[in-house]
């Protein structure tokens, strides 16, 4: 084994049956933590999803160096409803 792959959702799932505070809350945090600090003490890679550039910034500080950016359907989505929000209220 070579790595360690963290999904946020999954792990909120895991220990609590919803992915409200994945990635955020306090218990997730602090196993976030501990996952990378035991993929280092063993040499390991610790990787994770980032729902963005600022999520991917913290996890490379917590020690992950594996990061995901967030799915073509979800950043397609982000960059629509800004598109949307503009079409919306131009000429108002």
């Amino acid at each position: 084994m070579d790595g360690a792959f963290l999904g946020p959702n999954d792990l909120a799932i895991s220990h609590s049956g919803s992915t409200e505070g994945a990635g955020t809350s306090s218990r997730d945090v602090e196993m976030i933590e501990e996952i990378a600090k035991a993929c280092a003490k063993r040499g390991l890679t610790a990787g994770t999803v980032a729902g963005g550039g600022e999520d991917a910034h913290r996890w490379e500080q917590l020690g992950y160096t594996f990061l995901g950016l967030s799915s073509d359907a979800a950043l397609l989505s982000q960059g629509m409803t800004v598109e949307l929000g503009i079409a919306r209220d131009s000429g108002r």
